[in-house]
């Protein structure tokens, strides 16, 4: 089984893990270890924030990548980026990545997910719900 690494020291907390996963599949990853063998890092939020976004991003993202995952001390592994732009670069190179995938099966179709964002990082990117 190939498998990716995330180091979770380093790297953000944050939805750009969804193009990290996509990048990782489209590559033949099959399981990403998530390493912390230190502090989380937190150069764009706080431990306790980061640590929250871990499980409410990071881990859900993994099963709707097809992912499997573990979590501890360094090992080898595959690493990635974790910016859109290079899984722009690689879809030109090879022609297609693989796609994040729902998890449940709806019984009705054409419906739009619009994501409202509401984040006191960037307050200018937040949704103008009115």
């Amino acid at each position: 089984m190939t498998q990716a690494i995330y180091d979770l020291c380093k790297h953000p907390t944050t939805f750009d893990f969804a193009s990290w996963s996509c990048y990782a599949r489209t590559c033949g990853t099959e399981k990403v270890h998530f390493i912390i063998d230190g502090p989380i890092a937190q150069w764009k939020y706080p431990a306790d924030i980061a640590w929250k976004r871990f499980a409410n991003i990071l881990i859900p993202m993994c099963k709707l990548a097809g992912l499997e995952y573990s979590v501890g001390g360094r090992i080898e592994g595959k690493s990635f980026t974790y910016l859109a732009g290079h899984l722009n670069r690689l879809y030109k190179q090879i022609g297609r990545i693989e796609k994040l995938k729902p998890t449940k099966v709806l019984l009705k179709h054409n419906y739009v997910t619009i994501t409202l964002r509401e984040a006191f990082r960037n307050r200018f990117r937040n949704s103008n719900v009115a």
